[in-house]
């Protein structure tokens, strides 16, 4: 999978879809998605909510939405993306994503 950059305080959208056995995941039924980032750093959506995780506009899609949230500057090779059900109510690790996250080299001065 490719790291994906996210620049602080701008619209970095990212998109990716869950795959179970191949197939696009319908995440409908999730209650909460977690990112772990590192052991102090986590990031959580919950169903209905849209930022900063938002798997309930299209649920075949979970869609990073961070300009509004502060993550440290750095390289993430291996984020956790952990997901929450009835059957997973403690969270299933489904699997990890690379990040990069730079500080907003546009800014206004």
């Amino acid at each position: 999978m490719a790291t994906r950059i996210i620049y602080t305080g701008r619209n970095t959208n990212i998109k990716y879809q869950l795959l179970d056995q191949g197939a696009p995941k319908d995440l409908s039924n999730l209650s909460k998605i977690d990112l772990i980032f590192t052991s102090s750093v986590k990031v959580s959506g919950t169903i209905g909510t849209t930022t900063p995780l938002d798997f309930s506009t299209i649920p075949t899609e979970l869609t990073l939405k961070f300009s509004a949230i502060t993550i440290p500057s750095g390289s993430y090779p291996s984020v956790k993306l952990v997901v929450y059900d009835a059957d997973n109510p403690n969270g299933l690790i489904w699997g990890e994503i690379a990040l990069v996250v730079r500080d907003n080299p546009y800014t206004d001065a």
